[in-house]
């Protein structure tokens, strides 16, 4: 079974919720996108930020604009911590690289290259619509 790092959970943990929010704010007020479309982005009153899971239903449009104004208080503060985060995570890693010898250090280079090339095969092999899996019928 493959492991998985904390570095790369924490990444999809954010990368994922901004790409929903992204994909799912441009359905937004389509009625009003004729009338907006002549207004520079700056001017345009589009929400920013994400509610927390189960909020969407539950809170009012008032509330809604106080979360996000909350989650923007709070927004340069985390992007500065997550810079820190990657900076002492290279940091880390880097030491442990140097407890390796050169040979060491080929042979895991090695290795992380073909798990790369094996991962990368395996999600062209996921594309091709035209297979059939085990199963599927």
């Amino acid at each position: 079974m493959r492991r998985v790092s904390f570095k790369t959970w924490f990444v999809a943990a954010l990368a994922i919720p901004l790409a929903l929010s992204l994909l799912l704010s441009d359905g937004r007020g389509q009625g009003d996108e004729k009338a907006k479309g002549d207004q520079p982005a700056a001017e345009k009153k589009e929400p920013k930020g994400r509610l927390p899971n189960h909020y969407a239903s539950v809170v009012t449009e008032a509330q809604r604009e106080k979360i996000y104004g909350v989650q923007g208080k709070y927004a340069e503060q985390i992007k500065k911590l997550q810079e820190q985060l990657e900076a002492l995570e290279a940091q880390r890693d880097a030491e442990i690289e140097a407890v390796l010898t050169p040979e060491q250090r080929q042979e895991v280079e090695k290795l992380s290259s073909a798990a790369k090339s094996k991962s990368k095969s395996k999600k062209e092999g996921d594309k091709k619509p035209d297979e059939e899996k085990p199963g599927d019928k």
